[in-house]
C-alpha cells in the first residue's frame, strides 16, 4: 500500500509541488515515493527519494481519466506507455516538502526503545524497512508508531533537500 498523506510538521509550511514526466513503462500510485533521474520520475532506491506522488496529470496538467491501459477509470494508479517520455508525456504532481508527514507501512515491528531519533530507509516505493533501525542517515524521519507495522514519517534526506 502506498504512503498516505497525514499532515504537516509545521502549519506555516505547505506542500512544495512540482510536475515531472513519468519514466517509460512505469506503474505508480498516489502516495508512492519517487526519485528523478535524467529528468523523469522513476522508482526510488532505498536511500534516494525526491518526494511522493500527489496526483497523475496529462502533459497539460489536467487530471487523468483512465489508468493508462485505457480500459479502466483512473482511481489513483497509472501505468505509462513504453514511449511516455517522448509521446504522451504523462506526469505526476509530487510533493517534495520535508514538512509533509505520511503514514507508511513498515516491513517489521519497530522496537519502542528505537522511536526517538530513528531514521528509516525505503524497502520499495511504498514500504519502509525497519531492518537495522535506527539508521543514523536514513531517508525518512520516524515521528511515531500508528500500529505494529505502520508509522508516521517525513522525508529527512531527499534529492532536493539534504
Amino acid at each position: 500500500m502506498s504512503f498516505i498523506l497525514n499532515g504537516t510538521i509545521d502549519n506555516n509550511f505547505g506542500p512544495i509541488l512540482k510536475k515531472v514526466i513519468l519514466a517509460n513503462s512505469l506503474a505508480t500510485s498516489r502516495g508512492d515515493a519517487v526519485r528523478v533521474d535524467a529528468g523523469v520520475l522513476k522508482a526510488p532506491t532505498a536511500t534516494v527519494v525526491l518526494g511522493h506522488i500527489v496526483q497523475h496529470v496529462t502533459a497539460f496538467g489536467t487530471p487523468l481519466i483512465n489508468d493508462g491501459a485505457g480500459s479502466t477509470e483512473y482511481a489513483g494508479t497509472f501505468t505509462t506507455a513504453s514511449d511516455n517520455e517522448t509521446v504522451a508525456k504523462v506526469a505526476a504532481q509530487i510533493d517534495m516538502s520535508k514538512m509533509t508527514t505520511y503514514i507508511g507501512d513498515v516491513d517489521a515491528d519497530i522496537p519502542a526503545e528505537s522511536l526517538l531519533f530513528t531514521r528509516l530507509n525505503l524497502k520499495d516505493k511504498d514500504e519502509l524497512t525497519a531492518t537495522g533501525a535506527p539508521v543514523s542517515g536514513g531517508t525518512y524521519a520516524l515521528h511515531s508508531k500508528v500500529a505494529t507495522r505502520k508509522a508516521v514519517v517525513s522525508i529527512a534526506i531527499s534529492q532536493l533537500f539534504n
